[in-house]
């Protein structure tokens, strides 16, 4: 993963994580890097990936303009290592996020500190302060809640901390969302060798893992003066203070610092003081990641409401398509998007293709693949003809494209009024219950074969019924109608949609339609529903010879 680490004016640096996703750096809060910068534009950068893992930057009109390398650019491609001078801000790029900057953390085992160079609170020891440091606390605890961006957030507890403890190193840890690794947003006044901070790990690992407190002692040199240079794994830190930010239960990150040249020590006030700054940072983090989430939330359902407005399109809206067959449909998703699938496709002969499908599973997923199948079976209705090939060239294709997760039941029908029939072929689905005028009213049993996309290329076969004069009704259902379940659990069942019909004197398609949604809806009664529900009624009347 790439990185892009950001010089302010003040001396602190940001670290920020760069995706192929395009991120806009500028001093708007909205940008996912803010920096409050006068010398740089609300908008000042864009940093975008390349399919190569190549990055481009984009001068986005600012006031002050972009250098690269010293030299102006409006859009130039990144090289490792290369420098981005924003106004006064500098930043550097890396392709390698392990390559560090100056100012970086180390996580090792550093010699062992002798028990009494180490003062250690539990997560659920109170915190003691003095008057004066609760004012401190009640004065900036609506600094830190207030919301606004996570880097501003960071490092406004940093400058707190490096004024209140006189911190010479610090820096502060975030857990990632993987909740094993850390991220150091930011790190500051760095004097040990290489610009490097060297935490043990052992001390990270109690902090994050148990909430506890520490104190840091270097106990056997309490009063010489230390050589800044020298690594402090050899003569280790005069003082230090790791603290955890935890919200509720939940361990957010650590906030560390400590003194290498001064010999004043930190005392039990003090961490807990440090303790009760992480506290009050844990709501503000808590608080910013509620917002995020309710952003996503927002922008999820905004994209969900487009993608079920263009699907909406898919399905038919001219139903009228022949003078001897009347047709009504039906969509109601259990979810915003619907994983079933309906059309009714004019054929050059005078025949009518319809076809109900239903995809495993539910959501964007199963709409995605139901849009698929709907652009296939347009073109292989015209093309193909039969109804076995249709079905066998659909099954081919979802089998190509699909894992084994992922298959499509499906009833294929066509009404031919001009040879008086009906064809069917079911994919797993149940045939559609069939009115006829005269005879009572049934579901057809005829063969059934495997969903589409769970073996390839397997034998698909046609159904066929001659038709006499009269009006022939079908009503083709998903098993959102045969699964609706009432507060009991029970199912509704197709048994409860054929015992409606029979009872029915008007079959004409629509009122089908509608008898059925009402008596599904009497059937639930308060109960949410589970699947999508599709009905498709079709009436073909034959006229006497």
């Amino acid at each position: 993963m790439a990185i892009l680490i950001v010089t302010l004016q003040n001396g602190e640096e940001v670290r920020h994580n760069l995706t192929l996703q395009p991120q806009q750096i500028g001093r708007d809060p909205a940008c996912p890097l803010m920096i409050d910068d006068p010398t740089v534009s609300r908008r000042h950068i864009e940093l975008r990936g390349l399919p190569s893992g190549k990055f481009i930057v984009r001068d986005l009109g600012s006031k002050n303009g972009t250098l690269l390398n010293s030299k102006p650019i409006t859009t130039a491609e990144l090289e490792d290592g290369d420098e981005i001078m924003m106004g006064s801000v500098l930043c550097r790029f890396y392709l390698d996020e392990a390559i560090t900057s100056p100012q970086t953390v180390q996580i090792e085992e550093l010699t062992t500190l002798a028990p009494e160079s180490v003062s250690v609170a539990a997560q659920n020891r109170k915190l003691q302060l003095s008057q004066k440091r609760l004012e401190m606390l009640y004065d900036i605890s609506e600094q830190l809640t207030t919301l606004r961006d996570r880097q501003s957030l960071v490092s406004d507890i940093m400058k707190i901390c490096l004024e209140t403890f006189e911190f010479e190193r610090a820096a502060i840890g975030l857990m990632q969302p993987d909740g094993r690794s850390i991220n150091w947003p930011v790190v500051h006044n760095l004097k040990g060798p290489d610009g490097e901070i060297k935490i043990s790990r052992t001390v990270i690992r109690q902090v994050l893992q148990d909430g506890q407190r520490f104190i840091l002692t270097d106990s056997s040199r309490p009063t010489q003066p230390i050589d800044p240079t020298q690594s402090i794994v050899q003569q280790g830190t005069r003082s230090a203070l790791c603290v955890p930010i935890a919200y509720s239960n939940q361990i957010l990150g650590l906030i560390y610092g400590d003194r290498i040249t001064t010999s004043r020590r930190y005392e039990q006030e003090d961490v807990d003081f440090l303790a009760a700054l992480a506290r009050q940072v844990s709501i503000g983090l808590t608080n910013i990641r509620l917002l995020e989430q309710q952003q996503q939330q927002l922008l999820l359902q905004s994209e969900i409401a487009i993608a079920r407005q263009i699907q909406s399109t898919l399905f038919p809206e001219l139903l009228d398509l022949h003078p001897q067959i009347k047709l009504a449909a039906w969509n109601e998703p259990g979810r915003q998007i619907s994983g079933d699938y309906y059309d009714v496709i004019p054929l050059a002969d005078g025949r009518i293709g319809m076809i109900v499908a239903d995809v495993a599973g539910k959501g964007v997923a199963s709409a995605l693949l139901a849009a698929n199948m709907q652009a296939a079976a347009h073109i292989l209705f015209r093309e193909a003809g039969e109804l076995a090939a249709i079905a066998g060239k659909l099954n081919q294709l979802i089998y190509d494209n699909t894992d084994t997760a992922h298959f499509i039941t499906a009833l294929l029908g066509i009404l031919d009024p001009t040879h008086r029939r009906v064809e069917f072929c079911s994919a797993g689905h149940p045939y559609p219950i069939y009115l006829p005028s005269d005879q009572p009213a049934h579901l057809l049993e005829w063969e059934h074969h495997l969903p589409l996309g769970i073996e390839q290329a397997y034998p698909y076969s046609t159904q066929c019924r001659e038709l006499p004069p009269g009006r022939h009704s079908f009503l083709f259902f998903s098993d959102g109608l045969t699964e609706a379940m009432n507060e009991e659990e029970e199912l509704y069942g197709w048994e409860s949609a054929l015992h409606l019909l029979q009872q029915l004197s008007d079959i004409n398609p629509q009122n089908m339609i509608d008898q059925v949604l009402a008596d599904i809806a009497i059937f639930c009664g308060s109960a949410t529903q589970r699947d999508d529900i599709t009905l498709l009624a079709a009436q073909l009347t034959i006229p006497a010879e």
